[in-house]
């Protein structure tokens, strides 16, 4: 090989080692962190605690419910932008109706959480906790 060509490969090749381990000193050191993902152990000790409230028939039942019209709205919302022609007054109706449904999940989700737990002393809250093994998704009661 001739030298010329061997100066261009060594060039290249010190230009890619270069932005790589620029690349990797940006990474560790100066990537800016994202805020706005909540924290996975709270994340994880709300979906325990969820998993060992008691069954409801009637929480459960009425959950459904608001599933199933959420579902559907948003459906039909999803219908509605994907049409030519649109109308902002009603895909606007439809969005507030999505949120408000959201919204009621929420608050029966929470009131049924503050429920379970004032049911419970602080004894068997932290028994409860202490005790509890995480199970897995297809796992089944």
């Amino acid at each position: 090989m001739k030298r010329e060509n061997k100066n261009i490969i060594l060039i290249i090749s010190m230009a890619f080692n270069i932005a790589f381990i620029g690349m990797f000193i940006y990474h560790a050191f100066f990537m800016p962190e994202f805020p706005e993902h909540p924290p996975k152990h709270n994340l994880k000790a709300m979906r325990n605690l969820v998993r060992r409230m008691p069954k409801d028939k009637k929480f459960h039942d009425r959950m459904k419910q608001l599933l199933k019209e959420r579902r559907d709205k948003r459906e039909e919302f999803m219908e509605m932008i994907s049409k030519k022609n649109i109308d902002d007054k009603v895909l606007n109706d439809k969005l507030n109706q999505v949120i408000y449904l959201e919204n009621k999940i929420s608050k029966l989700t929470g009131k049924y959480m503050i429920k379970y737990r004032c049911q419970m002393g602080p004894e068997e809250f932290r028994d409860r906790k202490r005790n509890h093994k995480p199970r897995r998704r297809n796992e089944k009661d």
